[in-house]
């Protein structure tokens, strides 16, 4: 802006009174023309309207030949070219900060969406991919050791074989759902509810509300527990509940079962698809 100031102020300075000096001198020697032609022909020569007539064609014919255009045209020349490269520039200069200001705004959505898919990983599915991979593999040996069925402990033996539990079967239930497992689900619990906004998706994903579901079930069945003063009386309950509806199991498991291979295959899938989109939005990052 200031260049452009600058060569307004010199055509002002410059160009103008050199134009107006030339244009006076042209008009001076027309008139001295003019008036030497009126004489001439009111004198010396009989010069006819048509001959005038050629000469006046001739004379607005070659107009861009007089010295008051020549030089006008040779003063003004070189500030239309600057002028022109000076508009060049601008334009440059303005596409070049508009690029920039159009990088900087991608990236900065980019570190946006960068730092939500960090939060969802960090906060939210690598612990409960954790706490499941680590869940499954206590509970696989914990059946193993007692030698009860994994999915189905209080139907079947650890070869599939259909057997009612025994006594030490419902104690060791009840000791390791409290001491172990019980714990690990109040950290989901915890990570679900303190965390719901970085869930990936516009819909809450139904096994999470299942898994929460079974927790808040598995909490109220653990308070009966407290009336049982003796392994003996776990077990009475359970014979008398199977008596009356073969439910029996129930005096020890939620009624809603707890979704492991459906959460684990949704944390694994979620995990796996926001590591990648991580590595993405990271390398788009200029």
């Amino acid at each position: 802006m200031v260049i452009v100031k600058v060569l307004n102020n010199a055509v002002i300075i410059i160009v103008v009174p050199i134009m107006l000096f030339l244009l006076l001198n042209e008009t001076y020697a027309m008139k001295t023309a003019t008036e030497a032609l009126s004489n001439i022909q009111n004198t010396v020569i009989d010069v006819t309207d048509s001959t005038i007539d050629k000469i006046a064609a001739a004379f607005d014919a070659e107009w861009w030949r007089t010295p008051l255009i020549i030089a006008l045209a040779a003063v003004i020349a070189p500030f239309v070219t600057i002028a022109f490269g000076i508009k060049k520039q601008i334009a440059s200069q303005e596409k070049q900060a508009i690029d920039s200001i159009n990088r900087e705004q991608s990236n900065r959505e980019r570190r946006d969406r960068l730092e939500r898919i960090e939060a969802q990983l960090n906060n939210f599915y690598a612990p409960l991919l954790a706490l499941s991979k680590v869940s499954n593999k206590l509970y696989d040996d914990f059946s193993k050791e007692v030698g009860r069925s994994r999915d189905h402990y209080f139907e079947e033996n650890y070869c599939g074989v259909v057997e009612k539990p025994k006594e030490n079967d419902i104690a060791n239930w009840m000791r390791v759902m409290r001491e172990v497992f019980f714990p690990i689900n109040v950290q989901r619990e915890k990570i679900v509810l303190e965390h719901a906004a970085l869930v990936d998706g516009k819909e809450f994903p139904a096994t999470l509300v299942d898994m929460l579901s079974h927790i808040a079930e598995f909490r109220s069945v653990m308070e009966k527990w407290k009336e049982y003063k003796s392994p003996a009386d776990a077990f009475a309950a359970y014979n008398k509940r199977q008596q009356m509806d073969c439910k029996g199991e129930l005096e020890f498991k939620p009624g809603t079962d707890f979704p492991g291979i459906e959460l684990h295959d949704y944390l694994e899938n979620c995990y796996g698809r926001l590591k990648n989109d991580c590595h993405t939005e990271s390398n788009k990052l200029i």
